[in-house]
């Protein structure tokens, strides 16, 4: 409220940006299989934990051709946390800017990034994403297994080619 008047149309345009800043952070993950996946956008971010701050890339996949699930959008978090995860997702993130990259090696971590973020720039970066589950760990009180997924990439095509 402003001076004793209430703008509904500023505060529902407030709650859209809000909720559109929201949907960055929701996670959805396919069924397990093989899919082409434009990739749609990349969230950039920083993340802190235990006082050191590290950079956090979160690549959308629009999914194509695929019965029900055409159109429909799952991402990938790239957070360097320290610690003993981190390896994992920097190898992943080669294998993604590979399959951006046509297939060929891409040399640095810095060279991944821009191919990613070029990639989502262009709109027109298609790649293959086979998504897979494993369960692991010991079972809770219910019986129940955690589930973690899994993404491999391979290279395709441009929407353009």
């Amino acid at each position: 409220m402003s001076n004793g008047t209430f703008n509904i149309d500023a505060e529902l345009a407030d709650l859209q940006t809000e909720l559109d800043t929201a949907k960055d952070f929701v996670r959805w993950n396919p069924p397990a299989g093989s899919y082409d996946c434009l990739i749609d956008k990349v969230v950039q971010a920083s993340q802190e934990k235990d006082g050191t701050t590290f950079p956090v890339y979160k690549p959308f996949f629009k999914i194509l051709e695929a019965d029900d699930l055409d159109g429909d959008t799952f991402s990938r978090w790239f957070g360097f946390t320290p610690g003993k995860g981190r390896k994992f997702q920097l190898v992943e993130l080669m294998a993604l800017a590979r399959a951006i990259n046509n297939g060929e090696e891409v040399g640095t971590i810095k060279d991944a990034v821009d191919l990613l973020i070029g990639a989502s720039d262009a709109a027109d970066v298609i790649v293959g994403v086979t998504v897979s589950y494993r369960q692991y760990g010991t079972p809770d009180d219910e019986g129940h297994l955690k589930t973690a997924c899994n993404f491999t990439y391979k290279a395709v095509a441009t929407a353009s080619a």
